[in-house]
């Protein structure tokens, strides 16, 4: 939903175009991940399809899998659900990079309002462009950081600067009371 929004806002003009792309994207990014995911654990974990050492999982029957584990002795029960949750801590470590490559992309997004706020031009198409902040939200969590370290920075200085002056006038006033 977030996504969606963001590019209604982004163009208000191609809502349609939006809603498509977005409710392709999503399934896409899920088969991709799952994709990874599955490759890692059949990698990682171990569990042979056939004792013929074939790659084939045609032999196996899934339906019957985790009673097939339950009759078997219980070291070889360990060692195959060890085996299991080794190749699913590996299969979420997988797509670890690229999950934080989306968080890293959705901070670089700025910021919309959806307003009724609108213009329309000569050719009649809507002007939404007041309600669409031209900044990613990350340059602007920098930009406000790095201005406010400078503003401490100059503070300091200005402190020691005017620190001194500020003495020399409170000097000079007093010694103008004390005169009169």
């Amino acid at each position: 939903m977030p996504m969606s929004l963001h590019g209604i806002g982004f163009f208000p003009n191609n809502i349609a175009s939006v809603i498509s792309l977005t409710s392709f994207a999503v399934p896409l990014g899920g088969t991709l991940a799952m994709t990874i995911m599955d490759t890692v654990f059949n990698n990682k974990a171990g569990l042979a399809s056939s004792s013929s050492g074939s790659s084939s999982t045609s032999s196996i029957d899934f339906s019957n899998f985790i009673s097939t584990i339950s009759t078997l002795p219980p070291a070889l029960q360990a060692e195959i659900r060890d085996s299991a949750k080794h190749g699913i801590v590996w299969a979420f470590i997988a797509i670890l990079p690229c999950m934080w490559l989306c968080v890293v992309m959705a901070s670089g997004l700025g910021n919309v309002r959806i307003t009724k706020n609108r213009k329309t031009d000569e050719q009649g198409r809507t002007d939404f462009s007041e309600n669409v902040t031209a900044h990613s939200f990350l340059a602007s969590v920098v930009r406000k950081l790095w201005s406010g370290k400078q503003k401490e920075a100059n503070r300091g200085v200005h402190h020691e600067e005017k620190l001194p002056e500020e003495n020399e006038v409170k000097g000079e006033v007093l010694s103008a009371e004390v005169s009169v």
